[in-house]
């Protein structure tokens, strides 16, 4: 289940680099084209610029984001798997195992003779 979902998160964070990419190659065609254009086709590609440079930021500070969630190699099961494997034992031998027996059966008597 974790591999799944990180493999959700990379195929996310590849869709959001490949949008900052063609956003970034955008930007670099318009400011190459700029010098060529009038005055009103300039204005409307300074416009098409501003909102191509706020969709750059959210996608950069959205991956960054992403980028930084950790992303542990194990679930909650594994540990828990782990943590009652090796607890239950060490139970025993501190003497702790003895009372928690006893606290269980008190709460629950088991089933009836």
């Amino acid at each position: 289940m974790e591999k799944e979902k990180r493999k959700i998160e990379q195929a996310g964070l590849s869709t959001i680099s490949q949008n900052i990419d063609l956003i970034s190659k955008t930007l670099v065609a318009n400011a190459e084209k700029i010098t060529q254009l009038n005055e009103e086709e300039t204005q409307r590609l300074l416009a098409e610029n501003e909102v191509l440079e706020n969709k750059l930021t959210v996608l950069q500070d959205t991956y960054a984001e992403l980028n930084r969630l950790p992303v542990w190699p194990f679930g909650r099961n594994t540990i828990l798997k782990v943590a009652s494997s090796q607890g239950i034992p060490l139970l025993g031998l501190t003497g702790i195992g003895a009372d928690l027996l006893n606290i269980l059966n008190s709460i629950s008597p088991g089933p009836p003779p």
